[in-house]
């Protein structure tokens, strides 16, 4: 009996020894981000900075799960290559990409905290700034960036190149031949890719924090992979099942994949699948039968979301959050103002972070659209014929002897927008030499819509009869929107193109300005 009393308290601290490393080892070294709009500052210097040199500019993506019509953030330079800038944050802590100078890579940021970086370009390049070569190496050499401040281990650790070549080990490698695989194979071969990610992690030597914070890539990578499964697999039709396994599988409602920059991705993922999912089915709650959800020609966004909501189990969560954000971003990205009706759901929403965001972001809006209908930046027009023919005609007589950019588009076309984006800066240069630019939609584009949308953009304004698109699209051999035509001095067509390649566009136009009648 004495043996056991002796015994009892020492096992009984050996217990305890094991509960508490056992949770310990379980603690995350990455808590879960919160929701926030505070933004993160960035700052730092590029030492040997040369503003001449291609490159030399710091940019961050801040990608937002429930917006993504947000540009990059560009910071402003000084003669000695210091800068400072403001990032916008959805997460208190959140992975985004970023170039510095010529080193391009993923970086962690913390909400309302700086994080200072430097990057001290080799003296060899700076002794010889025409040295190409080097310059192209610069994103591959071991430790090109000395973090500071907020996180600043675990970003000193993701820029070096060995980790940098991880992280970029994407999922594409999962298959090796043209054969696309079954749904049920290309699972099972992200599955083994990944736990080939993991034991790659386990032989660098980086710290604990960091190790985490890669398995947690693959992990996301992987999910956002299997659900844009793309041209992988041997059909179109993989079904409810297969994208809740991988939901089940990855967990994928979580703001920790806010860490690394995947979250957006994933959500936008989901959004993909079930628009390109023929057999997207959803359970009747009331008969607990399974109905066809979507047809060949789509399905309406209120029940793409009801569906996709199913799949995650329930409309709460982080990527429900970002699904009805998205469909609020949608309409202010067309320059539509809330309405009452919307502006009483967004009051109602749960998370309140994404429903001040919008009802701040509508209020800008608001402003914005009273300024910019007040200007004489742009001018709205109602052609008087009736055929597409005569229309160009029209055009080509009232601009003679100038260079003219007609460039069809819609307000609910997503890469007219963003090539309309894409080409500001550009455009702005070519106006200034003297080009026209002939904005064409038609009645697809709603009115209100489109006169809104038009004030925040230079140029001449023409809305057509859908018969006259048609007929010029026919005449043209255009196969979608947007579309772009150029007319040169002498009212020749030396453009056509569907799709925007901006060099081509931008060199083809630039020529004929030069050009003497």
């Amino acid at each position: 009996m004495l043996e056991f009393k002796i015994m009892k308290p020492v096992i009984s601290v050996i217990v305890l020894f094991f509960f508490f490393a056992r949770n310990v080892a379980a603690q995350s070294l990455l808590p879960e981000p919160e929701w926030t709009n505070t933004p993160a500052v960035l700052k730092g210097q590029i030492i040997g900075y040369d503003e001449d040199e291609e490159n030399m500019t710091v940019d961050v993506y801040p990608y937002a799960v429930y917006d993504l019509n947000i540009g990059p953030s560009v910071a402003e330079i000084k003669e000695d290559g210091s800068f400072r800038m403001e990032v916008p944050m959805y997460a208190t802590r959140q992975g985004m990409f970023a170039s510095i100078g010529p080193w391009y890579g993923l970086i962690v940021l913390t909400a309302g905290d700086s994080l200072c970086v430097t990057l001290d370009l080799p003296e060899h390049l700076q002794s010889h700034p025409k040295d190409m070569v080097m310059r192209k190496m610069m994103p591959y050499v071991e430790h090109p960036l000395v973090f500071e401040g907020a996180l600043a281990d675990l970003n000193n650790d993701i820029s070096r190149f060995s980790v940098r070549e991880l992280i970029w080990y994407t999922y594409g490698n999962v298959h090796q031949n043209d054969t696309p695989m079954s749904p049920e194979k290309l699972y099972d071969a992200v599955i083994r890719h990944r736990d080939e990610v993991y034991s790659r992690i386990d032989t660098l030597d980086i710290r604990p924090v960091t190790k985490e914070f890669l398995r947690l890539d693959a992990e996301s990578g992987a999910a956002e992979f299997l659900l844009r499964p793309r041209g992988w697999v041997n059909t179109n039709h993989v079904g409810c099942e297969y994208f809740k396994k991988v939901i089940s599988e990855f967990e994928p409602n979580t703001l920790k994949w806010a860490y690394t920059a995947d979250l957006p991705s994933i959500a936008n993922a989901l959004d993909f699948a079930i628009f390109n999912d023929t057999l997207a089915l959803r359970k009747n709650p009331e008969t607990d039968s399974l109905y066809v959800l979507k047809n060949e020609q789509g399905v309406p966004y209120d029940k793409a979301k009801a569906y996709a909501f199913y799949l995650l189990g329930g409309s709460d969560g982080v990527i429900q959050d970002g699904i009805i954000g998205q469909g609020y971003a949608s309409r202010l990205s067309q320059d539509i103002p809330f309405d009452e009706k919307e502006l009483e759901s967004l009051s109602m929403l749960k998370n309140k972070t994404v429903s001040h965001y919008f009802l701040k972001k509508n209020e800008r809006l608001k402003a914005e659209l009273e300024a910019r209908r007040n200007g004489d930046h742009y001018t709205i027009f109602v052609s008087p014929t009736n055929s597409g023919e005569a229309f160009l005609s029209e055009i080509g007589k009232e601009h003679l002897g100038k260079v003219v950019l007609m460039d069809f588009w819609g307000t609910w076309c997503g890469p007219c927008r963003d090539a309309i984006q894409k080409f500001e800066e550009k455009h702005k240069k070519l106006s200034e030499l003297g080009l026209v630019t002939v904005y064409v939609t038609d009645g697809k584009s709603p009115e209100d819509t489109w006169k809104n949308m038009a004030s925040g953009m230079d140029g001449l304004h023409y809305r057509l009869k859908d018969k006259q698109t048609r007929e010029i699209f026919d005449k043209f051999g255009f196969r979608g929107w947007p579309s772009y035509l150029v007319i040169d001095k002498k009212g020749r067509y030396i453009y056509d193109q569907t799709g925007f390649h901006e060099e081509e566009m931008y060199e083809t136009i630039l020529k004929a300005l030069k050009e003497d009648l």
